[in-house]
């Protein structure tokens, strides 16, 4: 019985250690990569959002549309260059982390 535990203990460590020394190195940059293009897209996605909103509640590319639908052009474009900041700097942590994801790998297989 002793033994199976020991088996199953090094299993489970050999598992771990190729999810974190072979997968994670592969799969990070693009899950990060992902998560960012899927934030961009939630930015100025119109489609279902819309139907989602409520009186207190709403989503910055529902209120940009309001406001040019209203007429007031100028404030939307205001508004659209304050999501693209967003957007901008959403861009700026991406590629920080994907620096650092980069330099953690490179360190890992140098050593």
């Amino acid at each position: 019985m002793a033994l199976k535990v020991q088996h199953v203990f090094l299993f489970r460590t050999f598992l771990l250690l190729l999810i974190q020394n072979i997968y994670l190195p592969f799969v990070a940059p693009m899950l990060v990569s992902v998560f960012f293009f899927l934030f961009m897209r939630s930015m100025v996605t119109l489609s279902a959002v819309v139907f989602l909103t409520t009186p207190q509640l709403t989503v910055a590319a529902v209120t940009i549309m309001r406001l040019d639908d209203a007429g007031l052009t100028s404030q939307a474009a205001a508004f659209s260059t304050a999501v693209m900041a967003v957007v901008g700097l959403a861009l700026v942590g991406m590629k920080g982390a994907l620096y650092l994801i980069a330099k953690r790998n490179s360190k890992k297989s140098g050593s």
